[in-house]
């Protein structure tokens, strides 16, 4: 699955990526692109930088954010 996300970033190349913060302790490996996905995690910030966050989010799920992320476009 991991390499079907990685063709599909390759060949669409989108401008913008949202990444959000949030923790999923339900799976045992809270954070992505540290503790689960790390070859996907590490693809996008080679290609990615961080732009800003957005508004915090103050719902069910504790605190977490969203950051933007735009390409690294040559």
């Amino acid at each position: 699955m991991t390499q079907k996300v990685l063709t599909e970033l390759e060949e669409r190349s989108p401008r913008y990526l949202l990444w959000t913060n949030r923790i999923f302790p339900e799976y045992k490996a809270p954070v992505f692109g540290k503790d689960f996905n790390v070859e996907l995690g590490n693809y996008l910030k080679q290609r990615y930088h961080r732009l800003g966050l957005l508004p915090p989010h103050e719902g069910g799920y504790g605190n977490w954010q969203v950051a933007v992320w735009e390409h690294n476009y040559t």
